[in-house]
């Protein structure tokens, strides 16, 4: 009684002996389970700038992981180091203990294009007047970059407007 057992099958042997020197034994086995989880704490949620326009790749800290007895794994899903869409993603991480028992967190990823996009214009047009209300005028559109993708763009008045004297 009061010995410390580790985690699996102990036999135990009792003996006896009464004042005549008679003995009798007998055994009987203890069993110890690790039947609790392992204790899991993800990150804290991931704010990340869009570096292009398939999204970011994204690092975190692994979680902060505790068992009584001993982990054996600890894997996220989708992990550190992955490329991340713009938007939000949900991340799962999970552990497991050398008992089979397991314990899971989610925190999320969450990616923005915080980048403005650029732009370059055309040089200054000089048009003569074709007519007595000016000139219609033609030019390049103008040159645009963006990190994650350009969607539109619009010149107002736009090329081939008709122009003023």
């Amino acid at each position: 009684s009061g010995s410390q057992f580790a985690v699996g099958l102990t036999q135990v042997e009792c003996d006896t002996r009464d004042a005549a020197g008679n003995t009798a034994s007998c055994t009987f086995s203890v069993t110890v389970a690790d039947e609790t989880a392992p204790t899991i704490s993800c990150p804290a949620n991931v704010n990340a700038a869009a570096t292009s326009g398939t999204g970011a790749v994204v690092l975190w800290a692994s979680p902060r992981v505790t068992d009584n007895v001993g982990v054996t794994s600890v894997t996220c899903s989708p992990g550190s180091g992955s490329q991340f869409a713009v938007g939000l993603t949900q991340v799962e991480c999970d552990t497991r203990d050398a008992a089979g028992n397991t314990a899971s967190c989610t925190f999320s990823v969450t990616v923005a294009d915080e980048t403005a996009p650029t732009i370059s214009c055309p040089a200054n047009v000089n048009a003569a007047a074709t007519s007595g209300t000016g000139a219609v005028v033609l030019w390049a559109s103008p040159r645009v970059t963006d990190n994650v993708g350009v969607t539109s763009v619009t010149c107002s008045p736009g090329s081939g407007s008709q122009f003023a004297v």
